[in-house]
C-alpha cells in the first residue's frame, strides 16, 4: 500500500486534532513495522505540541505489539508538563484499538553544542567502504570491518538519502529512525555461533532509549556503533552511540531486544 516512501513522507504526520496525529510507512521485508518508524513518528508527534524553541533531549519507549505495515498508525500525545526549562510528553501509538508503543519524550531549551569528542583514527572513513544491508531506501549504511571495532560489536557509517526539512526536530527524528537498525545485530553477534544473518532468528525490539547530546545533520555521515552488554536467555541489551565525522558525539542509545535462535 505504501511500498515506496521517502523519509520525508514517513516523518510528515497528518494532524487529526486534539493532539492526535497519523503517520504511514513503507512495506518492510519482514511484514511488520520497523521500530525506528514508530520512534521517529512518536517524536514528530510530540514535537508538534512543544514550543519550537525547545529541542528533544531524550526519548524512552516500550514496544508493546507488532504492527501492520499496511495500515496507518495514530499517535496520541499527552501534555504531561511544560516547565521553565523542560517539557514532557507521553505518546502512545495505535492501530485501531491495539496499542503498539508507549513512550515518554522530553524537550529542553537549547544549551549549546556537545563538548564530548571521540577519536576516529581506527575507523576507516565512509568513503573507503561500500554499502551493506539494503532492506531500506531511506538511508545508506556502510558497515565497518570487524578488525576496526571487534567481532562482538556492530558498527557502520550511516546517512539519510532523502531530503528532509532542515529542522532540529526532523534531524533528531531521522537519527532515531536509523538508530534502530544496528542493536539487534549487536545482540546476535554475542551468540557463540551466530548465523549468517538476523533473518535466521526471531527478533523483536522490547524497549528503547535515546539521549541527544547535539543537533545531528543526518545528510552527512554518522558513525553508529553498538555492543551487546548483557545477554539473559533470549533477551539482549545493546548500547551504542552516534558520532559525526569530526568525532562529535550526537546521541547515546540503549535497546533491549528479543532474539530467539533457530536452535532453541
Amino acid at each position: 500500500m505504501f511500498r515506496n516512501m521517502t523519509l520525508e513522507q514517513i516523518l510528515a504526520l497528518r494532524e487529526l486534532g486534539d493532539d492526535w496525529f497519523e503517520g504511514v510507512g513503507p512495506e518492510y521485508p519482514w511484514g511488520g513495522l520497523y521500530g525506528g518508524q514508530l520512534i521517529a513518528q512518536a517524536l514528530m508527534a510530540a514535537g508538534a505540541t512543544v514550543d519550537p524553541g525547545r529541542n528533544v533531549h531524550s526519548l524512552h519507549a516500550h514496544f508493546i505489539r507488532r504492527g501492520d505495515n499496511g495500515k496507518p498508525v495514530r499517535y496520541r500525545v499527552e501534555r504531561e508538563r511544560d516547565g521553565g526549562s523542560f517539557s514532557t510528553r507521553l505518546v502512545h501509538a495505535y492501530q485501531g484499538q491495539r496499542r503498539l508503543l508507549a513512550s515518554t519524550i522530553s524537550f529542553t531549551t537549547a544549551t549549546g553544542g556537545c563538548s564530548s569528542r571521540l577519536a576516529l583514527d581506527r575507523y576507516p572513513p565512509a568513503e573507503e567502504l561500500t554499502s551493506t544491508c539494503q532492506w531500506f531506501s531511506q538511508f545508506e549504511r556502510r558497515g565497518l570491518p570487524d578488525a576496526t571495532h571487534g567481532r562482538l560489536s556492530s558498527a557502520a557509517w550511516c546517512r539519510v538519502l532523502d531530503s528532509i526539512p532542515d529542522t532540529p526536530l526532523s534531524n533528531a527524528a531521522a537519527l532515531a529512525y536509523i538508530s534502530d537498525d544496528l542493536p539487534t545485530e549487536a545482540v546476535m553477534l554475542s551468540d557463540p555461533e551466530p548465523p549468517q544473518s538476523i533473518g535466521e532468528y526471531f527478533s523483536a525490539s522490547l524497549d528503547y532509549s535515546i539521549w541527544f547530546h547535539d543537533n545531528p545533520d543526518p545528510s552527512h555521515w554518522m558513525l553508529m556503533e553498538f555492543q551487546c552488554e548483557a545477554r539473559s536467555s533470549d533477551r539482549g541489551l545493546a548500547r551504542g552511540l552516534a558520532i559525526d565525522a569530526s568525532g562529535r558525539r550526537l546521541a547515546s542509545v540503549s535497546q533491549e531486544v528479543l532474539l530467539r535462535s533457530p536452535r532453541s
